[in-house]
């Protein structure tokens, strides 16, 4: 196994030692799975834990224009050093300020990276 390989295992694992503290603390939490096979017919199972951060000083969005939250959610990827030309995908619900097609925040995060697709959130 290559050595940058080796490092981004051990990079996810440490990442998923971390969530795994961050939902403990939290206590409630949503789960999903989805399965689907790969190039070699194998299943290979995702799973999403949904969670809410105790900590909602921090989290806490004022304003509600799609300017303002486009630019929350943005910051959000840039804290946790992850690269916003990786996502695939951004789900929010249907309501204009999230979905609106022309000005909503699905749209200003399209113009950053048009690789990630909107995807309808339906569980709201």
């Amino acid at each position: 196994m290559p050595l940058d390989r080796k490092k981004s295992s051990r990079d996810i694992s440490c990442l998923a030692l971390s969530g795994l503290k961050r939902i403990r603390k939290a206590k409630y939490y949503g789960l999903l799975f989805d399965s689907t096979p790969d190039q070699a017919h194998r299943e290979q199972m995702a799973e999403v834990v949904r969670f809410v951060d105790i900590n909602f000083e921090e989290k806490t969005v004022s304003m509600k224009d799609a300017e303002s939250l486009a630019e929350c959610i943005l910051n959000q990827p840039r804290n946790d050093v992850m690269d916003l030309d990786d996502c695939r995908s951004q789900c929010y619900d249907n309501v204009t300020v999230m979905a609106g097609y022309k000005t909503g925040v699905q749209k200003r995060i399209t113009e950053k990276n048009n690789l990630a697709i909107f995807i309808n959130c339906y569980n709201h």
